[in-house]
Parts: C-alpha cells; sequence; structure tokens
C-alpha cells in the first residue's frame, strides 16, 4: 500500500516538498484542505484512497470504514471500489 501511495503522489505531480508540508499537518487542516477543492479532483483524492486499501490485494474492514469517515468527513463523492478503480485508470490515460 506505501508503495503503491508513492507511485500515485509521484504521478499526481505530489513532490518532497508537498510530502514533507503534508507530513506537518494535522488531520483537520488537511481535511480543511481537501473539502475546499473542487469536484474533479476530490473524486480522484477519493478514488486513490479507494485503491490504497486495496493495493495489498484485500481491503480490511477497518480500512473500507475509515475511507467511509472519509468520505463523509471531507465531502468526497461516495464511490465503490470499482469506480475508484476507474477514475485511478481515467487519471493514467
Amino acid at each position: 500500500e506505501i508503495d503503491f501511495s508513492f507511485s500515485m503522489w509521484h504521478l499526481a505531480g505530489i513532490g518532497k516538498e508537498d510530502m514533507e508540508l503534508a507530513g506537518q499537518m494535522t488531520g483537520l487542516e488537511a481535511c480543511t484542505i481537501v473539502t475546499q477543492m473542487n469536484e474533479e479532483d476530490k473524486a480522484f483524492v477519493c478514488a486513490l484512497l479507494g485503491c490504497t486499501i486495496v493495493a495489498d490485494g484485500q481491503a480490511a474492514d477497518q480500512e473500507v470504514r475509515v475511507w467511509n469517515t472519509l468520505t463523509e468527513i471531507c465531502d468526497l463523492p461516495t464511490m465503490n471500489l470499482e469506480q475508484a478503480a476507474q477514475i485511478i485508470k481515467n487519471r493514467l490515460e
């Protein structure tokens, strides 16, 4: 899952400085930034979270619950894992 995340961040143009800044943020600060994103970026964030939890071949119940909670807190679009995978695939094309 970590390798997948780093690969996706790289493809999304998220660099080392961005990662360092993100590491200094609280969860509330990060969620506030995400809630202010446009709908396309919110869909990508939600899809990225969904695909990350299955990158190891399984979606643990706790991971799905966290994904659903973040979807609500950050006002992300609701989607299933298949829809998340399609969004990521489309973004990579």
